[in-house]
């Protein structure tokens, strides 16, 4: 009988990787000592390479990536021309730990020897892009087109929408037939992507997302409530891609600093892969901290069962990689949606959505969600400033500068022909005024080109627009001391974006519209008292912007009092903001364990 190590080395010698996967799993279940038994067949045999890239396999698969980067080199010096598998996997695990560049030398080489290698060329695509390098990913995937695959195709769409060029990645996106229909995270992406077009409106995300649902949710029964008492400490868990330096964890922590210890235990499912010193914070602020990624959803859906979680909670909707088709398998008797909130999610299994009066009014709204609305009085969101972010120029920019810069750091899908039309008639309004664009793209000179020509081609004057692309400055919420008016894109609002800016001391101007995205701005400046930077369309937006560019001392004491407006604001009131929510959180289960027949 054919052992599992045996197994594995003959799926290797196969270049049968699913059959690796699976051999490997069965012998580390049947043997905790599978590590040192491939130690041992490596000393035995050093120069058969079956063993180090079986045993890169197995670190990769415990999270110890370093290690496994390295015994992914030993295998591919020992395959020579045939190494073109050990060096994607190595590349995979450099990737992992965050180093993209010798990432990119590892695709580099497993290209060398297999120019069609698939996977080496999404991942080096992925890697161009995390380094700011957008246009020379795009080129790699043109030169292996494979619009039959949904990992090409959700990644050149994705690039193409990087750059902005928002129609032809929809075109590509809804071209893609049916890959959408048997692809929950492709969907998820042409979902996103109709964010960006202005033409769409809420009655067609809703049916997009109903249609997700219907194509995707898994048939499974709900989950029993466990111990259906209304008072006891309850199990609540948190699903989230983005476990790192990003956005939504920053207010993630920020709930979990406030949180209520003696009634909620909380794990945080880590569906993401990215790691870094956020993480580590992350897992110091949970009580327990599960890596699903390399699960499956139902496999996943299986852990949180096993957990006995009572509230689980999906952080990323439609957005980064998130995993809304795990809660369709309803792992957890009541579920939530929090803080990405840019579209319903459409859901049946996920029970209610938070949001706030003001970003989707009780009536109109209601009708365009899958979900049940939930608006606490003090909103959702938990800002903080990144750690090391610096701090608000007291004096507005122009006093230095002798001339007004409006500013603006958004996805470049968000910029279409309408907020472009705006943007000229303002800086033609203002005389001597300039525009800041800032995103981390725009340090890619193909990126810089396209988004020039783009200008040209709607009558805005290149002279007044500065082009800004280094990360650093963007991160740290530096750039913010360049600007003296934020211009928000519509109708997909800035959020984080939003946050920062008012944290820096800028101002806001937003155009409030009538679907969830665009009215994201509108709540965040309602919640720190400045709703007279909300326009109600067009002609308006660009009149509140000169007017505010036409009155120096309304700008610079706007300037000097923001700040402390937006500390004192419930935006930044973590503790109220947690307590409202577990208030919620409580209701819900209340509500549930009286529904159980008694």
């Amino acid at each position: 009988m054919t052992s599992p190590l045996q197994a594995a080395r003959a799926a290797y010698q196969a270049a049968d990787w699913p059959a690796v996967a699976k051999a490997c799993d069965d012998a580390r279940a049947k043997s905790e000592s599978f590590l040192d038994a491939l130690e041992r067949e490596q000393s035995a045999a050093p120069s058969d390479p079956a063993w180090p890239f079986l045993r890169g396999w197995l670190l990769q698969s415990l999270g110890r990536w370093e290690e496994a980067a390295g015994a992914y080199a030993d295998a591919a010096r020992l395959e020579g021309p045939r190494g073109a598998e050990s060096f994607y996997r190595m590349g995979l695990a450099l990737a992992r730990l965050g180093l993209h560049p010798p990432a990119l030398q590892a695709y580099d080489r497993a290209l060398g020897r297999d120019r069609g290698h698939l996977g080496a060329r999404l991942a080096a695509g992925v890697s161009l892009r995390r380094l700011g390098r957008v246009g020379e990913a795009l080129r790699l995937l043109d030169a292996y087109p494979a619009p039959g695959l949904p990992g090409w195709v959700n990644n050149h769409a994705e690039f193409l929408l990087e750059q902005g060029r928002l129609d032809e990645a929809l075109a590509e996106l809804r071209g893609a037939g049916e890959l959408i229909r048997r692809h929950a995270g492709l969907h998820s992406s042409l979902i996103r992507a109709m964010l960006y077009d202005p033409r769409v409106n809420a009655r067609d995300l809703f049916e997009e997302t109903g249609r997700w649902n219907a194509w995707h949710a898994a048939p499974a029964a709900p989950s029993p409530l466990r111990e259906p008492d209304p008072e006891r400490p309850l199990r609540l868990g948190y699903v989230s891609a983005c476990l790192h330096r990003h956005n939504s964890s920053a207010h993630l922590a920020n709930l979990l600093r406030a949180r209520d210890r003696s009634g909620f235990h909380v794990t945080l499912y880590s569906a993401g892969t990215a790691r870094d010193d956020w993480t580590a914070e992350l897992r110091a602020l949970a009580d327990d901290w599960r890596e699903i990624a390399a699960l499956s959803d139902a496999e996943a859906a299986e852990r949180i069962r096993e957990d006995g979680v009572d509230l689980l909670v999906d952080v990323n909707e439609h957005a980064n990689n998130g995993r809304l088709a795990l809660f369709t398998h309803k792992p957890a008797p009541i579920q939530f949606h929090w803080y990405g909130n840019a579209v319903t999610t459409g859901v049946k299994a996920i029970d209610y959505r938070f949001s706030d009066a003001v970003t989707e009014p009780p009536g109109e709204a209601d009708r365009w969600s899958h979900e049940r609305i939930l608006r606490p009085a003090s909103g959702y969101h938990c800002y903080g400033p990144p750690p090391g972010a610096a701090e608000p120029a007291p004096e507005p920019p122009f006093r230095r500068n002798g001339f007004i810069t409006f500013g603006a750091i958004h996805h470049l899908a968000k910029l279409n022909g309408e907020v472009l039309a705006c943007w000229k008639q303002i800086l033609e309004q203002v005389p001597g005024s300039q525009l800041l664009l800032a995103r981390d793209v725009l340090a890619d000179p193909d990126t810089r080109e396209r988004l020039t020509a783009r200008l040209k081609s709607t009558g805005l004057n290149p002279a007044a627009v500065r082009l800004h692309g280094d990360n650093r400055t963007i991160a740290d919420l530096a750039v913010y001391r360049e600007m003296d008016i934020v211009l928000d894109s519509f109708p997909f609002n800035g959020d984080a974006t939003t946050c920062d800016a008012l944290w820096m001391g800028v101002p806001v101007i937003t155009l409030c519209g009538e679907r969830l995205s665009a009215r994201r701005a509108a709540g965040l400046l309602h919640a720190v008292g400045a709703s007279e930077w909300v326009a109600s369309d067009a002609e308006s937006y660009v009149r509140k912007a000169v007017a505010l560019a036409a009155d120096p001392e309304r700008l610079a004491s706007a300037r000097a009092g923001l700040p402390d407006r937006v500390r004192r604001s419930p935006l930044c009131d973590a503790a109220a903001v947690t307590r409202e929510i577990e208030a919620t959180y409580r209701a819900a289960w209340r509500q549930a364990c009286a529904a159980v027949p008694s």
